[in-house]
């Protein structure tokens, strides 16, 4: 894992995002946005300097499975920019009849837009990038969950931890599916988990630990 401090870790993700878009001009890019407080910065930033690029595919390896104008949604109001590239949303209840079904609808939009890279060299994410909780969790991975577990693409979870309960998440199959992985942890809530994720604990206690990049895994943090 490489770790690169900054003083504003969202800040340099973003530039970072750009700079490897930019560097693959006409190239199909496949970046995954995360939420938290950092995902927020990163989200507005990337759609403000890519939302006009036709290449980039901008997806989210987790959501709440709550109306999609739910403060609680992690993409609230993005389907009402108006975006030359493509953003990939779960269904809300409104959509979807539960969660296992908007799951099912994701994996097979994932599915569709990735395949012809995933058989060429197992990836579908150019970028994932994922936060991490105070908790080490991941997209809406958690500690001792049984979905850690789990071999399918996407799935529902009826009994988050964190509310809401209900959501649906990417696994460690779709995760690990990505070229680099760029994790963000900001803050001292965070010293422990970041603390397990350099002492390389078990997955099951500290979830960001089950995340691996195929070329490379990125720790972003402000904590030295």
């Amino acid at each position: 894992m490489i770790e690169r401090i900054s003083s504003d870790p969202a800040s340099a993700i973003v530039s970072d995002a750009i700079e490897y878009v930019n560097q693959r001009p006409s190239q199909e890019i496949h970046i995954a946005l995360t939420g938290g407080r950092a995902g927020q910065i990163i989200t507005a930033g990337l759609l403000a300097a890519l939302g006009d690029n036709p290449c980039v595919h901008f997806w989210w390896s987790d959501e709440r499975f709550v109306d999609s104008q739910s403060a609680d949604r992690t993409a609230k109001g993005i389907d009402a920019l108006d975006l030359k590239c493509h953003v990939h949303i779960s269904q809300d209840p409104h959509e979807a009849d539960d969660a296992n079904a908007s799951a099912l609808v994701y994996a097979a939009t994932l599915h569709k837009y990735t395949t012809t890279r995933f058989c060429s060299d197992n990836s579908m994410m150019d970028i994932c990038i994922l936060s991490v909780g105070p908790d080490g969790h991941i997209a809406s991975l958690f500690p001792g969950h049984q979905a850690l577990d789990s071999s399918a693409a996407v799935i529902a979870v009826a009994d988050s931890p964190k509310p809401p309960a209900e959501r649906v998440t990417w696994t460690y199959p779709t995760i690990n599916a990505s070229r680099e992985i760029w994790l963000v942890a900001t803050g001292e809530e965070k010293r422990q988990a970041v603390s397990s994720l350099r002492n390389g604990v078990d997955f099951h206690d500290c979830p960001a630990a089950g995340a691996h990049g195929k070329l490379a895994t990125v720790l972003y943090t402000d904590l030295a």
